[in-house]
């Protein structure tokens, strides 16, 4: 018998007992922290699913585990899973409510969750407590962030800095800041202590790399993107940026080397494979990039880009009949349906149009994104996509019976009164040029700037106004664009930038009048969460739209009735009225959207009784004593849409921002 076996024979019975009962509980407890603490060790490594599993695993040994319950919070809100993140606050307050770490991430999941009032009461409470408390500070400056007060996130920033002039995540939050508002010098300075004050962080060099990365120093930025990877080996970012400088210098053999090494770390990595798609398809080898592009959207359904530029690929690398087109068109029809299925129509017409793009020989996408037409009551445009199909071999007994049937119902139409063909009529439009300004450092996806901007088009292009005759062009500054944009003529220019962090996407569009160079709009669209890349170019093209004044032409006249190229399509509607302006008087302001003409041009009004899709009919009241108004005189309203500009919550700053650690 041992010696402690003897002690525990001498010990009373109820004694006895209770250390039989004791040495179970003192096990649990003690596995309890040690799944804990491997949890714990998951989240500093940036692997918030096992975080999950050994939290859940510490709170199956003991329930009321505050750190555990803590844990599980931040692993969720790390997946923005911000739901599931406050359910374990919650629980971790019933068993501590005075914990102010706990106090600061609820702060956190509440911006996450868009309870931005809620989120700034939780961190005013904290400061009132503890008025130096830096969580709490940087997490108003982060609410800030997501907000767009860019000015009070760097006073809040600084305040922390003030108080730890080491702090980390300031000093990087406002280096990232401040090359978002082009300060480069200023974010150069927080950078330089950042790195400074920390050189054994892998972030701080990453963030160094980015910040030289966007400047174009790429020697620099490669310095850091190496140091970074030598201090943690298996840093997919760090490659990532190796990658990257490689296709800047188009050195696609080592952007396929580092690509190797990144799947090698992390096969679900789907910026890599969208690196090896755009390396493969520069090099030739369109099977191949095909196959990259499609892997970057299994192991990413929900991302665009890789999808985008795997259809841009195609369009110029091969003819309309490539069986390849076929299988990327399908995603697009099949979504149409979808999407209309919900009401969602004008989506849906965006994807019908994208699918007919890639595949224009595709009965059944054509056949839909007719109906869709006709569903919205444009008569006119379905019986037009019918004559296509038929024009193209696609028709047949139905679409003839169709074409018939949509011939006699439009017999007294507005175009067939007046005898005119609504289609081939010159269209009013104001002529825009695109040009993107690419910036390095934008997103996940390198070099996707251009053609984002080329899907931009296509979506400027689906409104009746708007004349986008040329492709976009790469500018490298506001008077390279400016220039060209004279030269050509434009009525507006647009200078765009595309940046993307994690789950949301920013189109940055800058509007200018193509005559004088001045600044007419600047519209900043946030989209987060699923198809946030199409909804943020919808979106801005929407904008862009509302920055054009209705402006039309008469086309014929009998007496007081005036035939005018504007119909339903261009939002025209019955008793709208517009003004009768002289022909050749109305020009666009050079200081803001909209026309300027004189009032002496200004010939009557003409008031809406009858529309078409293109066409319209009205009646003429004049303003003058003499009846001035022609054949070729013009009618304009101005519009009273705003652009919407802002957005969703969650611009890509504020992600970039809140993943530092």
């Amino acid at each position: 018998m041992t010696e402690r076996s003897r002690k525990m024979v001498l010990l009373p019975p109820i004694l006895l007992i209770l250390a039989m009962l004791a040495a179970p509980a003192t096990a649990q407890v003690a596995d309890a922290v040690n799944y804990y603490q491997q949890g714990l060790r998951a989240l500093q490594a940036g692997d918030p699913y096992r975080a999950i599993e050994q939290f859940s695993s510490a709170l199956a040994e003991n329930p009321s585990y505050f750190e555990a319950h803590k844990g599980m919070a931040e692993a969720y809100y790390r997946l923005d899973e911000y739901d599931q993140a406050l359910s374990s606050v919650n629980r971790a307050s019933a068993l501590r409510r005075d914990d102010l770490s706990l106090q600061n991430l609820e702060g956190r999941i509440q911006i996450g969750l868009g309870n931005v009032a809620q989120a700034g009461r939780l961190f005013d409470q904290i400061l009132a407590r503890e008025r130096n408390n830096i969580d709490a500070l940087i997490g108003r400056a982060e609410l800030a962030v997501a907000q767009g007060r860019a000015d009070e996130a760097a006073r809040r920033y600084n305040d922390a800095i003030r108080l730890d002039p080491n702090e980390r995540r300031a000093l990087l939050a406002l280096a990232i800041l401040y090359d978002y508002l082009d300060e480069s010098d200023r974010a150069e300075q927080y950078i330089r202590l950042a790195v400074r004050y920390h050189p054994q962080s892998a972030v701080a060099h990453l963030l160094a790399a980015e910040h030289y990365l966007q400047r174009s120093r790429v020697l620099e930025a490669e310095r850091h993107a190496t140091t970074a990877l030598s201090i943690e080996p298996a840093s997919t970012d760090a490659l990532f940026i190796l990658a990257h400088l490689a296709l800047i210098r188009a050195d696609y053999r080592t952007v396929l080397d580092q690509v190797d090494e990144l799947l090698g770390v992390d096969r679900n990595d789907h910026r890599a494979w969208y690196l090896r798609g755009v390396s493969l398809a520069e090099t030739g080898d369109l099977d191949e990039a095909l196959r990259s592009y499609r892997m970057a959207l299994t192991v990413r359904p929900d991302e665009e880009i890789p999808r985008m530029a795997a259809e841009q690929a195609l369009l110029d690398r091969t003819d309309v009949e490539d069986q390849r087109r076929h299988e990327f068109a399908q995603h697009h029809f099949v979504r149409a349906r979808s999407l209309a299925q919900l009401n969602q129509f004008a989506r849906a017409l965006t994807s019908y149009r994208r699918g007919i793009q890639l595949d224009p020989y595709n009965r059944d996408g054509r056949l839909g994104y007719a109906n869709l037409l006709r569903l919205r009551g444009y008569r006119a445009r379905y019986l037009q996509e019918l004559r296509v199909l038929d024009e193209y071999g696609l028709g047949g007994r139905d679409i003839d019976e169709r074409i018939e049937a949509f011939e006699s119902a439009l017999a007294d139409s507005v175009a067939v009164r007046w005898d005119v063909d609504q289609f081939s009529l010159n269209a009013t439009r104001t002529r825009f040029d695109l040009f993107v300004h690419e910036a390095p450092v934008t997103s996940d996806y390198p070099q996707s700037d251009y053609f984002l901007a080329r899907q931009l088009r296509n979506e400027m292009l689906a409104f009746e106004m708007i004349e986008v005759a040329r492709e976009p062009l790469r500018s490298e500054s506001f008077s390279e664009a400016f220039r060209e944009a004279r030269r050509r003529n434009a009525d507006y220019f647009v200078v765009l930038e595309f940046s993307q962090a994690d789950r949301a996407f920013q189109t940055h569009a800058r509007v200018y009048v193509g005559r004088t160079g001045t600044q007419i709009a600047q519209l900043r669209v946030n989209r987060s969460g699923n198809d946030r890349v199409q909804r943020a170019l919808q979106a801005v093209a929407s904008d862009i739209n509302a920055l054009v004044p209705l402006r039309g032409t008469i086309q014929q006249r009998e007496a007081e009735r005036l035939l005018v190229n504007l119909g339903s399509l261009h939002g025209l509607a019955v008793d709208d009225t517009l003004e009768v302006v002289r022909r050749g008087a109305v020009m666009l302001r050079s200081d803001r959207p909209g026309f300027t003409y004189s009032s002496s041009d200004i010939l009557g009004t003409y008031r809406v009784t009858r529309v078409d899709d293109l066409v319209s009919e009205g009646e003429l009241s004049g303003r003058t004593v003499f009846d001035y108004v022609n054949v070729g005189d013009e009618v304009i309203r101005e519009h009273d849409d705003q652009p919407s500009a802002a957005g969703d919550l969650f611009p890509p700053i504020y992600r970039r921002i809140r993943s530092i650690r």
